[in-house]
């Protein structure tokens, strides 16, 4: 009775190490990545560009619909024309990605939607479908590269 009892106590006390810190574990740097992603998603949504600015290197590469931004500035200037054409609208991500090359490498992949108003009175509501690639620098987790691409739903 007594090895039986101890047998479960190992068994349990793997799963947990395996749980933790094996193959079946969520790292810190997979959750911090993701929440990365979530920011940025909710910076769009919030017209915050302060917080798009700390999450992106200064050579970010955005590339939307065939047509490619280089550098922050350029992405900035794209987000408030953007943003500019937008009387209302929400960017929801339901799937969220994460994988990584090495330590200071990771790349994202996400799903979601945007429906919205623009200015001129057009309804939008799209399919979105993006990647995201992040480099740790400095200790800090920087977008690098994102590619997004928007298919109209079907009504």
């Amino acid at each position: 009775m007594k090895s039986r009892v101890v047998f479960i106590a190992m068994i349990v006390a793997m799963c947990l190490a395996v749980g933790t810190n094996g193959p079946l574990a969520i790292s810190s740097e997979e959750t911090t990545v993701e929440q990365i992603v979530r920011q940025y998603v909710d910076a769009y949504n919030k017209k915050d560009l302060a917080t798009f600015e700390k999450i992106c290197d200064p050579n970010v590469l955005f590339i939307e619909e065939g047509k490619k931004t280089m550098g922050w500035l350029g992405f900035r200037d794209n987000l408030m024309s953007e943003w500019d054409s937008i009387a209302e609208g929400s960017w929801d991500v339901v799937k969220i990605q994460v994988h990584f090359a090495d330590k200071n490498f990771a790349w994202t992949t996400d799903e979601g939607s945007f429906k919205g108003k623009m200015k001129d009175g057009t309804q939008v509501q799209e399919s979105l479908i993006e990647s995201c690639i992040f480099q740790k620098k400095n200790g800090a987790w920087k977008l690098v590269l994102t590619h997004l691409s928007a298919v109209p739903s079907q009504k």
